[in-house]
């Protein structure tokens, strides 16, 4: 099936239909492992983009999904001088197909606080409906395993822009907005409309491992209580109308925090703070 993909900055993913989680069946499972590394800081699932498998950073704060094309330029973020390829780190890249078609007049441009990432719009044939990035120039640096952003955020964080240049000073707000991953799966009907993380801690000094679980309309399969607490998405606070096209509407995934508790409640030394603040909740990029 034919599905249409952004490649932001550096190329297509897709949810591998081989492994535990299937995009194609509802009855299936869409429980995906997920590898942590950085010593437990990132967390990255495995994904397949035409066959290639990837492992991608679960980010609930981004909406691209991307990774680097073969022939990406790495660039020092300091002196912005171009570098090798080695020194970004990824752990492997994506061969376009020469029968690539590209969505004209349009460039992805992402900014994320380890690195920028710029390329072109795509589509591709992937295992799930959305658009992808193609990334050919990028200061952000990988681990050795990692290779792009599994970008599981709202459309409005979506960073296609209009035209074939970009000006970095206005990519927060010049977007032009699409159904990332996690949308375009739950409009086709094949997840429901939420998903789960269960975070695995890493062993003392390993460096990489396993991480845990990601979920598709699913918990993941491990030990759970039964009581919830449920907080409504919200729209956050004090963040620039600019920044959402100058309407109110979700952009990270936030939340208000009611209260905080800290320090040792079994010797009557904890502290408590019940003053009500938003938060938000992101398991990916820096």
């Amino acid at each position: 099936m034919r599905l249409v993909a952004l490649l932001p900055v550096l190329t297509s993913a897709s949810l591998d239909s081989r492994t535990v989680l299937s995009l194609n069946r509802r009855q299936q499972s869409k429980i995906k492992p997920i590898t942590l590394t950085k010593f437990g800081v990132t967390f990255e699932a495995e994904v397949q983009v035409n066959n290639r498998t990837f492992f991608l950073i679960s980010d609930t704060d981004s909406s691209d999904l991307w990774v680097p094309v073969a022939d990406f330029q790495c660039v020092n973020s300091t002196s912005g001088q171009d570098v090798s390829q080695e020194e970004c780190q990824f752990g492997g890249t994506y061969q376009v197909p020469n029968s690539t078609e590209y969505v004209a007049n349009q460039t992805l441009g992402v900014q994320y606080g380890t690195g920028l990432a710029l390329g072109k719009v795509a589509y591709a044939d992937v295992t799930l409906n959305g658009k992808v990035g193609l990334v050919d120039r990028t200061d952000d640096l990988g681990d050795g395993i990692g290779s792009g952003v599994l970008g599981l955020g709202f459309p409005a964080l979506t960073s296609a822009h209009p035209g074939t240049e970009l000006d970095n000073n206005t990519l927060p707000v010049n977007r032009v907005p699409y159904d990332p991953v996690s949308v375009s799966m739950y409009k086709q009907g094949l997840v429901e409309s939420w998903y789960s993380f269960a975070i695995e801690r890493p062993p003392k000094n390993a460096t990489s491992g396993p991480g845990g679980w990601l979920g598709l309309g699913e918990m993941p399969p491990v030990a759970h209580p039964d009581d919830w607490a449920i907080k409504p998405i919200e729209v956050t606070d004090g963040l620039p109308d600019e920044l959402t096209g100058w309407k109110r509407q979700i952009t990270p995934m936030t939340l208000s925090v009611d209260g905080v508790t800290w320090g040792n409640p079994s010797s009557n030394s904890s502290v408590t703070n019940s003053t009500t603040f938003q938060a938000v909740v992101d398991t990916g990029t820096l």
